[in-house]
């Protein structure tokens, strides 16, 4: 690639390579072009005595630097919660080796910030983009033991070439109570029937309840996602489970009944029976205004 004299002041180079000496102990090698063709491999730099020399592996790459189609959900095959796992993955969209070695990492980060690392799987597969061959491929994980406190988990991606850390997908840990407001409270019509959906990721059995703002405490129904089974009490409450992680609460407002305004006005609760994980949310019965009179 190129050669210098420190004595003579003298610099022999070939394009696209330039060498350069700056004093008499450090020589710079420049490659201006073509990197895949013209650098990938072992360099060695030496000199005219006793053949010393060093020697390094040089890799070209083109950095990930953006991840697509990214998932994270929760394998519920077996009946005990403990034993349910996380599998998550992202598409990686373009990237390259010139040693063709691809690898990448998951990172597990709680609400606190507390970080866990995994070595993930990567499948790639040759693409042509701009007439210069990238890969592309899917960075996938299984079988991780899925959280057992409850919050919000940040499952981000690692891809080296480039080893840069890249935004992959949340996980939400708990129950959340789809309708209810920033502000803990949510408005149900008296005119028909009310629908509540509990979110997340429940325990085996999910059960609602509530406390009326008189104090008594209310069951409406609980659903056990093994036995694909749910319990309700009597009319006008139905729960149901759609599948692990959502559980529905109807209630029937009939407002021609005197008391059905304390059928859910209170705090509605949906939980499960591990480490009293719940989501709350105020419950108000309110009767819409549907039209305005004007005196005239």
């Amino acid at each position: 690639m190129g050669s210098c004299s420190w004595s003579g002041r003298k610099f022999g180079q070939t394009a696209p390579y330039v060498v350069k000496r700056t004093d008499y102990s450090i020589s710079t090698l420049i490659v201006t072009r073509d990197h895949r063709n013209s650098i990938a491999g072992t360099v060695i730099c030496e000199g005219n005595q006793n053949n010393v020399s060093a020697r390094c592996k040089v890799r070209v790459v083109y950095k990930a630097d953006r991840l697509s189609n990214c998932m994270a959900s929760i394998n519920h095959t077996v009946i005990d919660r403990k034993d349910w796992t996380v599998s998550a993955s992202c598409d990686v969209e373009k990237m390259f080796a010139s040693d063709g070695n691809y690898t990448c990492h998951w990172i597990v980060r709680n609400e606190n910030g507390i970080e866990t690392q995994e070595k993930g799987s990567l499948s790639t597969e040759s693409f042509v983009a701009n007439t210069a061959a990238y890969a592309r491929g899917t960075c996938s994980i299984r079988n991780l033991p899925m959280p057992t406190v409850t919050g919000t988990y940040n499952y981000d991606v690692i891809v080296n070439p480039g080893n840069t850390r890249l935004t992959g997908p949340r996980l939400e840990i708990g129950y959340k109570i789809s309708q209810c407001g920033s502000d803990g409270k949510v408005d149900l019509d008296e005119t028909g029937s009310a629908y509540l959906t509990c979110t997340g990721i429940p325990d085996d059995t999910v059960t609602w309840y509530f406390t009326r703002d008189d104090g008594t405490n209310v069951t409406m129904g609980s659903c056990s996602w093994s036995n694909r089974t749910c319990v309700h009490s009597s009319p006008p409450y139905e729960v149901n489970m759609t599948d692990y992680s959502t559980s529905t609460l109807i209630v029937t407002l009939d407002h021609r009944k005197q008391n059905h305004r304390n059928t859910i006005a209170g705090t509605v609760i949906c939980g499960g029976n591990q480490n009293s994980a719940s989501a709350r949310c105020k419950v108000r019965v309110v009767c819409k205004l549907l039209n305005v009179l004007q005196s005239p």
